[in-house]
């Protein structure tokens, strides 16, 4: 199975096939890329920005990234490493779900839709639990190993499918602030097994931005602590990024005509919903985790949301981590961080 590495504005390349990666500034680099454009074998990935690294395939394409060198070569360090990683957890986690005890369940949402999960029963007479969120138009199967990793220090855990993702039903994503009400139902639903069930909520992207944006409201007292992994500041914010970062275009008209179409069909407004504004009402102890060579949600998102957080707080930056890869990063160091934040909450 082919590797691949992102050098740059969401633009991905086959790990595999690159030969090198130089600098453009050489003389004969110049002159390489000059012919290759008249040869038609180059690819422009760098999305108008200055041209700071040619990536040089196997089959002679020539890649131009807005990326350097050095940066691109840590990249395909790392990646390495996260794939490796990931597929390790992955056939762990797959062991893990066929052996443990589990059932499915469902709660009906505000708004009357079905929504499903899967209950992993370590011990039925514990109180401990961890609900464990996945992200946009992703499935359960992407966030299992993080409840694995749960389970083995003694919780139960809940993975649900967020709304219009997987088994839920719905026709909208919430982008987290649709999901943060159906949060509280499944936190209700755990309580009404266990009056005394003392909850963690873990969030990876959406899911972050969901128990972020939960976090602002009254949250029961069962509830003792949250985990946010690459979570954004707000909706608007996210489609503003990726409006710049993939196709370089202005929020203006783009912005507002999707804030019109989110508020006529999916009943929510895309400004209102705000991690940010959320954590500052927060009083339940925050964990922040993000990967520093995240270009999806931008790193400066989670700096941003950790000096908003009005509460006990702690960050984990993984370095060379990309969009919610700091599991799989330094798989390590980023558990030991989560189980060492909840003990001393």
């Amino acid at each position: 199975m082919a590797g691949f590495i992102n050098i740059g504005f969401g633009n991905i390349v086959n790990r595999d096939k690159i030969v090198a990666v130089v600098s453009p500034d050489a003389a004969p680099v110049k002159r390489m890329v000059q012919q290759g454009k008249e040869e038609k074998i180059v690819i422009d990935a760098t999305q108008g920005r200055r041209t700071k690294a040619v990536l040089v395939t196997q089959e002679g394409f020539l890649v131009l990234s807005a990326l350097q060198p050095d940066t691109i070569g840590k990249r395909l360090h790392a990646e390495k490493i996260i794939e490796e990683n990931k597929k390790n957890e992955k056939q762990l986690a797959n062991e893990w779900s066929e052996t443990i005890k589990n059932k499915k369940v469902e709660v009906k949402a505000k708004d009357g839709i079905t929504l499903r999960g899967t209950q992993y029963i370590k011990d039925e007479s514990s109180n401990k639990w961890a609900i464990i969120l996945h992200g946009y138009r992703s499935t359960p199967n992407s966030i299992i190993s993080i409840g694995m990793h749960f389970s083995k220090e003694g919780y139960n855990v809940l993975i649900p499918s967020m709304r219009a993702c997987s088994e839920s039903d719905g026709e909208y994503i919430g982008m987290g602030w649709l999901d943060k009400e159906d949060l509280q139902c499944w936190i209700n639903l755990i309580i009404k097994q266990n009056e005394n069930a003392e909850i963690i909520l873990h969030g990876s992207s959406m899911g972050a931005a969901t128990v972020l944006m939960a976090s602002g409201k009254d949250l029961p007292t069962n509830v003792k602590a949250i985990v946010a992994d690459s979570g954004y500041t707000s909706v608007w914010d996210i489609f503003a990024s990726e409006a710049k970062a993939r196709f370089n275009l202005p929020t203006f008209p783009i912005l507002n005509m999707f804030e019109i179409v989110a508020n006529v069909r999916a009943n929510y407004d895309i400004k209102e919903a705000s991690a940010l504004e959320q954590v500052k009402n927060n009083k339940t102890p925050i964990l922040f985790i993000h990967g520093d060579a995240d270009d999806f949600v931008p790193e400066y998102m989670c700096e941003e949301l950790y000096e908003a957080a009005n509460c006990k707080k702690d960050k984990l930056i993984v370095h060379d981590a990309g969009h919610t890869d700091s599991k799989y990063k330094e798989p390590e160091t980023y558990y030991n961080k989560i189980f060492e934040f909840l003990g001393n909450i």
